[in-house]
């Protein structure tokens, strides 16, 4: 009985594991604990510096540069996963750029969660609704896109089971 739950605990502990979504070594190097609107308020500071970003595609679009997404911010930990939050420091614009391919509107489509790995190059004015926004932009390394309903460490919808039970189905 005391190997069985070792074993149990062994195989908990291997499941629980956080497995990153992007390379550790941009992860290690990426800032995360930076808002869209502090980025926007000095970004001679942040120019050139990579990012870790969460976001959830507001669109995308096609450019002759590669593909451009308009996320919302969403906070990213150490391993690229989503920051407990229900707010929102901002929008910002990624470009992926065209020599690595491209992002089909068919998957990265609006609702859609992304992390990404990107470097920021400049603020771009733009619009969201009828109030003027400065975007900042970033320059994709890489990209993640987040299988629908997954967006916490681990499977979507784990259980355990002894497989023995009682009752109908």
């Amino acid at each position: 009985m005391r190997r069985v739950a070792i074993l149990v605990l062994a195989l908990l502990s291997l499941v629980s594991c956080t497995i990153p979504v992007l390379r550790s070594d941009l992860l290690d190097q990426g800032i995360r604990d930076v808002s869209m609107t502090q980025l926007a308020g000095s970004p001679q500071l942040y120019k050139g510096k990579l990012f870790i970003l969460g976001g959830r595609i507001v669109s995308i679009s096609l450019t002759e540069t590669g593909s451009v997404i308009e996320a919302v911010h969403i906070p990213a930990d150490s391993a690229g996963y989503f920051k407990e939050t229900q707010t929102t420091t901002g929008r910002y614009l990624a470009l992926y750029p065209s020599e690595l391919g491209v992002l089909d509107s068919m998957l990265y489509n609006a609702g859609r969660l992304i992390t990404l790995a990107g470097e920021f190059t400049q603020l771009r004015p733009g619009r969201i609704g009828e109030k003027e926004y400065a975007f900042p932009c970033f320059v994709v390394r890489q990209i993640y896109l987040w299988p629908e309903g997954q967006t916490t460490r681990g499977f979507p919808s784990a259980f355990f089971s002894t497989g023995f039970g009682v009752g109908r189905w």
